[in-house]
């Protein structure tokens, strides 16, 4: 038993079983802070693939991602009428 989830292998802890896991569940997001996977992610956005807390969405892809603010995801394109900026990969007003 280790109380909190190892970085190599990078593990992160599910909180119903109590187990370490390379990926979390669905509905829930790996946090490389904490090392747990959390149904929210407060101050970050959620990527969906794989299913992980982040500060800055990947733009260095063939499909770029922006932080979506509004829904608190990395989505490819931004929702309630605002911008992509790929500079700082954010949705902006």
């Amino acid at each position: 038993c280790v109380p909190i989830c190892p970085t190599t292998p990078s593990l992160f802890g599910e909180t119903i079983t109590f187990t370490c896991v390379a990926t979390c569940p669905n509905g829930t997001y790996a946090d490389t802070d904490t090392r747990l996977c959390k149904s929210s992610c407060p101050g970050q956005f959620k990527l969906a693939k794989p299913n992980q807390c982040v500060s800055i969405c990947p733009a260095d892809q063939a499909v770029p991602l922006y932080g979506d603010t509004l829904t608190g995801f990395c989505a490819a394109s931004c929702s309630g009428g605002y911008f992509r900026y790929k500079t700082a990969s954010m949705c902006v007003s």
